[in-house]
C-alpha cells in the first residue's frame, strides 16, 4: 500500500487510523484525503481553495463524516492554534476552539474532543464544545495523547504526566492515576478500543489494565491491582519478554 501526493502538489504532513483502524485520514499541503484501509480505496478528499499551508492533522470519529481538522498555516480558517470540527457530509463547520499556542493532538469520540497543547491537555464535550476538563502536563512536544473510543464504558484518556516518563490515567469513575513507567520521556501512548489496556514506549512498554486500578467501586472501596512491563529488545529482531508485577 502506497499512498501518493497528488497532482496538485499535495505533499503529506499528516497520515493516521481512525478509532478501528479501518480507515486512514491524511493531510496535505492541499487539503485531506480518507481512505479505507481494506480494501485500501479513497473514500473521499477535499482540496480547500485559497488555503496556504495545508492540513496537519486530521482525526476521524469513527467511519461518520465527522472530522476535527488542525492546519499547518497562520491563514484562515485553518491554523495550527485552531481546532475546526468538520461536518464533510455537510459541507459545513460545526464549530471552532481557539488556543494560544499551537494544537499538538486532537483526538475524538461520540461525546469528546481532547486536545493536546504543549503543557495541556483540554477536555470539551462534543455537543456543544464546552469545556469539561484541562489537565497540566510535562512539555509534550511530540502530542501525545490517547482516548478510549467506546462510550460504553467509563471514559478512559492517556497522557503525559508531570514528571517525565510518568503516564497519567483519567477515567470518569476515579482520581487520576500516575505511573512511573520509564526513566526517560515517553515516546508512545496507546488505549485500547475497550479501554482496558494502555501501553506506552520510551525503550520499554507499559501495558496497564484500567479496571484494576484503583477504581472505586459501589461500596466506596479502592482496590489496587496489577500492571504488565514488557521490555523491547532489538537484538531479537521485536522479540518482546514480559515481566507481570502485582
Amino acid at each position: 500500500m502506497q499512498i501518493e501526493k497528488n497532482e496538485k502538489g499535495g505533499d503529506l504532513l499528516f497520515c493516521g487510523f481512525n478509532q478501528d483502524n479501518g480507515c486512514i485520514a491524511v493531510g496535505t499541503k492541499v487539503g485531506f484525503r480518507i481512505f479505507n484501509a481494506d480494501p485500501f480505496v479513497r473514500m473521499f478528499s477535499r482540496d480547500i481553495a485559497g488555503h496556504k499551508g495545508g492540513i496537519r492533522s486530521v482525526e476521524m470519529l469513527f467511519r461518520t463524516s465527522i472530522l476535527a481538522l488542525v492546519g499547518s498555516s497562520v491563514s484562515p480558517p485553518y491554523s495550527p492554534h485552531k481546532v475546526v470540527i468538520w461536518d464533510d457530509h455537510n459541507r459545513r463547520i460545526l464549530g471552532e476552539i481557539n488556543f494560544r499556542s499551537m494544537v499538538r493532538a486532537v483526538k475524538l469520540r461520540k461525546d469528546r474532543i481532547v486536545v493536546a497543547l504543549k503543557q495541556r491537555v483540554y477536555v470539551y464535550s462534543l455537543a456543544d464544545f464546552s469545556l469539561i476538563d484541562q489537565i497540566e502536563t510535562l512539555d509534550n512536544e511530540l502530542g501525545l495523547l490517547a482516548l478510549c473510543p467506546s462510550t460504553s464504558t467509563a471514559s478512559v484518556m492517556a497522557c503525559p504526566g508531570i514528571k517525565a516518563g510518568q503516564l497519567r490515567i483519567q477515567t470518569s469513575s476515579s482520581t487520576p492515576l500516575f505511573i512511573e513507567c520509564h526513566q526517560t520521556a515517553l515516546q508512545s501512548i496507546s488505549v485500547t478500543l475497550d479501554g482496558s489496556m494502555v501501553a506506552t514506549a520510551s525503550g520499554t512498554i507499559i501495558e496497564v489494565d484500567v479496571s484494576d486500578l484503583g477504581l472505586v467501586t459501589q461500596s466506596g472501596k479502592v482496590v489496587w491491582g496489577k500492571y504488565a512491563q514488557v521490555t523491547n529488545h532489538p537484538d531479537r529482531d521485536g522479540c518482546i519478554n514480559a515481566i507481570m508485577l502485582v
